[in-house]
């Protein structure tokens, strides 16, 4: 324990608790982000509020009957699930809770990704992950990059890597060397539940801990991020280990206490660092603040900072060294490689194209919190107004409660400034401090109860949670309710069945080396051949959904044809902006297709065989390139090389892969069942232009 009362309060921190309740009901529970205008309303969020409306007068009525009708009993029973929680001791609890967690992740990842990676995030860490496997920071430049880079891969001086900071991928990499990489986040997850428990149970009520760390293992929300590939878990689990270890820094009566606790803070905080350099440098300062608040005349705390600072910069050291190797600098992140200095947190103009103001990142914080209402938890009412009216309620407001709404305030605050969109199945950018929600709704009864006197009542509370919890797992998958753990689940399932399937047919070839093209559509053509000339990956996007295909694609194949330096092929091409547009974006294609064009029924002159093979039929190059083996060199290499089909551009790669068999996936999908056939690429197939 630590040398102040765990639940010493005051009112400065029960006011700051209050404070930070009402802005939750403003941003998460009101519909700010509906009222700002910047986009149209929400129409998932009023079809909650509908269901949620009823499910909270049926519930809250069942509660009621329930202990009107048997108060003594319901009671009784409350008392006896209490003792029940409270029988395992806490090592065995811990294990079994991390357990729990990692198995239910687990199933998660296999129900709903059948245990692959599916967002472009996941695929380009794995790609990354592989590189790392050859032991090597990054693969050989391709002469033609355009066959092979995607939205999230930088080719810079000859090096061709991933944008993503090292650790993320580091952590993946270990897995693929087990064969076991669907089991890393899992295990991850694992880790953070024990850390969120030993973080509870030492700075509050044993009861409430352990509820909390059920409900973290019981929450689709993180059961979901946990079983896809995504690097949030890795940090999760690292800033939680360090927020476990605080109360024993706070506790540590000798230095060795001491600096063994801040070699452990400063561990997770820079291995958070690693990951998300963002969210655990929010993170670090935070619990960095907190500490010197809490050092007061002991010398033992001041001497261990040194230990902690010495500890987070092993892991930064780490990253800063890989950075230098990739970009040449130290502080220069693949980032700023790829996307400029746009990409950094900020109100600017965003690589979006859109100006990023307060209140656009406002907005997206607000939607952020509202998501968090049916995603957490999966309850048939909105979990943000159960955090808030247990904070509202909550009489022992403690410097550990401070620490926390700290933390979650300046998440918030931080997102406020950075320009992306964080949805994956729930605002993946709060997912550190999904745990910070999780506890104040564990929390709940309690609050409740120390304001209510009437038996009734105090009865009919102890029942919400169980009736709420049992509603999410119990009601079955259905799109008519936005609320149910089936429902944000089973009913949300996202398989790449055709990489899949492409991987499966091009690994029955048996060690006879190949080169097979994918065609992914003419609007991944268009802007890999503008990032290969430097243009950022979201202008090329930009361009290429706005402004006239076919004008872009002549231009391209003229620059080409007439051998332009790079910039002076991107002005060229880019002129189109500045001249008359009379191209739209082209109805009912993905994000993946967009494409503008004039209207018209018939194929634009001259552009006749990218128009044909305009669309990318479900097939993705960034799903096959963290499959392609490298050779002694750094260089693409393996059995099967996967480029991205560019027709009779395709003869480019002759002198590179020209003694390898040249083969097109061609997909035969008939609803969810997917059949490739890998055909010969005959060049009179292709356009001859």
């Amino acid at each position: 324990m630590t040398d102040e009362p765990a639940h010493h309060s005051g009112r400065g921190a029960t006011w700051v608790v209050r404070a930070v309740a009402v802005l939750l009901l403003v941003i998460g529970v009101y519909p700010l982000a509906d009222r700002l205008n910047i986009a149209d309303p929400q129409q998932w969020w009023l079809r909650a509020w509908h269901a949620w409306r009823l499910w909270i007068v049926a519930l809250l009525l069942l509660a009621f009957v329930l202990a009107r009708d048997n108060t003594a009993e319901w009671g009784a029973r409350a008392q006896r699930w209490r003792v029940k929680l409270l029988t395992w001791p806490p090592r065995r609890f811990a294990l079994a809770a991390a357990l729990l967690t990692a198995a239910l992740s687990a199933a998660m990842g296999w129900i709903m990704f059948a245990s692959q990676p599916v967002t472009i995030d996941e695929q380009s860490q794995l790609w990354q992950a592989h590189l790392l496997t050859y032991g090597r920071l990054f693969a050989v430049a391709e002469p033609h990059p355009e066959f092979f880079s995607t939205m999230q891969t930088v080719t810079y001086e000859g090096r061709w890597f991933s944008h993503f900071p090292i650790g993320g991928p580091a952590v993946q990499a270990l897995g693929l060397l087990l064969h076991a990489g669907w089991l890393v986040n899992p295990m991850l997850a694992a880790v953070a539940a024990m850390a969120l428990y030993r973080f509870a149970s030492r700075t509050g009520d044993e009861a409430i801990a352990r509820l909390t760390t059920l409900l973290f293992a019981l929450s689709p929300f993180v059961l979901i991020i946990a079983g896809s590939r995504l690097d949030h878990v890795a940090t999760l689990a690292a800033v939680w280990v360090a927020l476990a270890a605080v109360p024993a820094w706070l506790a540590a009566l000798d230095d060795e206490a001491a600096a063994r606790a801040a070699a452990v803070i400063g561990l997770g905080l820079g291995c958070a660092v690693i990951v998300r350099p963002y969210d655990g440098t929010v993170a670090t300062l935070v619990v960095g603040l907190f500490q010197l608040t809490q050092l007061g005349r002991r010398g033992i705390r001041w001497r261990s900072l040194a230990v902690q600072a010495l500890a987070g910069a092993i892991p930064i050291a780490v990253l800063l060294l890989v950075n230098r190797a990739l970009t040449g600098h130290p502080l220069r992140f693949a980032y700023d490689v790829l996307n400029g200095p746009d990409h950094r947190p900020g109100f600017h103009l965003s690589p979006l194209g859109y100006e990023h103001t307060p209140l656009t990142g406002l907005f997206r914080v607000s939607t952020y919190v509202m998501r968090m209402n049916a995603a957490l938890l999966g309850w048939p009412v909105p979990v943000v107004a159960v955090m808030a009216i247990a904070m509202l309620a909550w009489r022992r407001a403690s410097r550990w409660d401070v620490l926390l709404c700290g933390f979650l305030v300046a998440t918030l605050a931080a997102y406020v400034l950075y320009w992306g969109d964080g949805s994956f199945h729930g605002p993946r950018f709060l997912f550190e401090v999904a745990p910070v929600f999780l506890l104040w709704i564990a929390r709940f009864p309690s609050a409740l109860r120390q304001r209510i006197r009437a038996e009734v009542p105090r009865v009919a509370v102890l029942l919400l949670l169980p009736l709420w919890l049992g509603a999410a797992w119990l009601v079955p998958s259905t799109h008519l309710e936005p609320f149910g753990v089936w429902s944000l689940t089973v009913g949300s399932t996202e398989v790449d069945w055709v990489s899949r399937a492409i991987r499966t047919e091009a690994a029955q070839r048996h060690g006879r080396p190949a080169l097979v093209f994918i065609q992914d559509g003419w609007h991944n053509r268009l802007t890999a051949r503008l990032r290969a000339l430097g243009v950022a990956p979201f202008a090329a996007q930009l361009l290429v959904g706005n402004f006239n295909a076919c004008t872009i694609q002549k231009r391209l194949d003229d620059a080409e044809r007439r051998r332009f330096p790079a910039g002076v092929a991107v002005q060229y091409v880019t002129s189109v902006m500045r001249e008359p547009n009379d191209s739209r974006p082209v109805h009912g294609l993905s994000a993946l297709e967009q494409l503008a064009l004039p209207p018209s029924t018939s194929p634009p002159a001259g552009c006749e065989w990218e128009y044909e093979h305009a669309l990318a039929r479900r097939m993705d190059m960034a799903r096959l390139l963290p499959y392609i083996a490298l050779d002694a060199s750094g260089r693409l290499g393996g059995d099967v090389v996967f480029a991205r089909d560019f027709g009779a551009r395709n003869e480019l790669l002759r002198n590179r892969f020209g003694d390898r068999e040249w083969l097109i996936a061609r997909p035969v999908i008939r609803g969810d069942s997917v059949r490739i056939e890998l055909q010969p690429w005959v060049a009179s197939d292709a356009s001859s232009r």
